[in-house]
């Protein structure tokens, strides 16, 4: 199904090499939890890439055209400018956003991410500047893997107010799998030592959590 997509697909509303993004309004259901990207701590503490993001995936069920709304279909990964709070997995939701395809390397050499999204079958993303951009339409019910999500982030505050700031992003990427307070050049020196393997959740990293 490499080039089997709906006539409906919503990737088709944005120009298809990804020069610029439009301005849409879509309707549809997250698929995944949506998790929150805290801003990454660079040299001496200072954030390099702003304040904190939500990502999630939206699987498209309408988008809003001159004449009304209208079927669409695809996903596409949003990402929403501020922390998100009240969505959920299962969450039908209404999104004011910019639309854009998946970009083509900028320079010779680097991965091209086009093939891997699409292998995922994701043609598009969507940005919005504001948590208010994006509106619930109808809640869903209680999802096993919202709770989890949730579990995990009782535990992440946990670990935050008992650990040293400097300790808490290892920790939680330890015994969570939550990367994101774990700083660029932390992973790279993880990358650079070939230790990257101890952020990822294994069988060891379950005995301990389990042992403590």
């Amino acid at each position: 199904q490499w080039h089997l997509f709906g006539a409906d697909e919503l990737a088709r509303l944005a120009p298809p090499d990804g020069s610029e993004r439009v301005p849409v309004c879509v309707r549809g259901e997250i698929v995944d939890c949506p998790q929150a990207i805290p801003a990454m701590v660079g040299v001496r503490g200072v954030a390099r890439t702003g304040a904190e993001r939500t990502r999630f995936h939206l699987r498209a069920t309408h988008v809003r055209a001159k004449t009304g709304w209208r079927k669409a279909s695809g996903l596409a990964a949003v990402t929403v400018e501020g922390p998100l709070r009240a969505a959920r997995l299962g969450d039908i939701v209404q999104v004011w956003a910019l639309l854009g395809r998946v970009r083509e390397p900028a320079n010779p050499g680097q991965r091209d991410w086009r093939w891997y999204f699409r292998s995922q079958r994701q043609l598009c993303s969507l940005r919005s500047g504001f948590p208010q951009c994006i509106r619930l339409q109808q809640r869903a019910g209680g999802h096993p893997r919202y709770w989890l999500r949730r579990l995990r982030l009782h535990c992440d505050r946990v670990l935050a107010v008992h650990l040293d700031p400097a300790q808490h992003g290892l920790a939680s990427a330890i015994l969570l799998g939550t990367r994101g307070h774990v700083s660029r050049e932390q992973q790279e020196a993880f990358f650079r030592t070939g230790t990257v393997h101890l952020l990822a959740i294994s069988g060891l990293h379950v005995g301990i959590l389990a042992g403590a």
